[in-house]
């Protein structure tokens, strides 16, 4: 099975020309029946992760790597983790299901961040980030979901991300 398309490919290739630092892919998968869509996205992340030798790929079944899945916190199969030598631990993004959609540019960009270390969001809407996390600094940890649709544009999905980043 290939999922991306040659035009695709060199799309990606020309983009991951960007990258800063090395981003690690960690995907957590099953073997079918048990998982609908983890064999697309084994297959995408293998093709998305040979586009570029920044791109380091580990791929774990979710059920005999249990210890490795409960380090990430991940508790539903497919997974990806995109994380790099730029991010701390905080800064990790994990998907959780099959990026085929709209997703796709959605984690291109996640890659392209994480091997910066930082996003593209402005720096008013960064400043007013650091004001909402003084506010509530009386709290040690935060976590934010971000749920994206089929019927979500890659550009709002990208931008709710980059608001969670900043927001760490």
């Amino acid at each position: 099975m290939v999922i991306l398309s040659d035009k695709v490919k060199e799309q990606v290739k020309e983009k991951f020309r960007k990258l800063e630092k090395e981003v690690e892919l960690i995907v957590f998968t099953q073997e079918p029946p048990e998982c609908e869509f983890c064999e697309a996205n084994e297959t995408l992340l293998k093709e998305v992760s040979e586009l570029s030798e920044k791109i380091k790929l580990e791929i774990y079944l979710f059920r005999r790597n249990k210890e490795v899945a409960e380090k990430f916190k991940v508790d539903k199969i497919p997974a990806v983790i995109v994380t790099g030598e730029a991010l701390n631990e905080e800064g990790r993004i994990r998907f959780f299901g099959a990026p085929l959609g709209y997703e796709f540019g959605v984690l291109i960009e996640d890659i392209l961040d994480v091997s910066r270390g930082k996003t593209d969001l402005p720096e008013e809407i960064l400043n007013e980030l650091k004001k909402n996390k003084r506010r509530r600094s009386h709290t040690s940890v935060h976590h934010a979901n971000l749920s994206v649709l089929p019927c979500c544009r890659k550009n709002r999905a990208q931008n709710g991300y980059r608001i969670c980043q900043g927001n760490r």
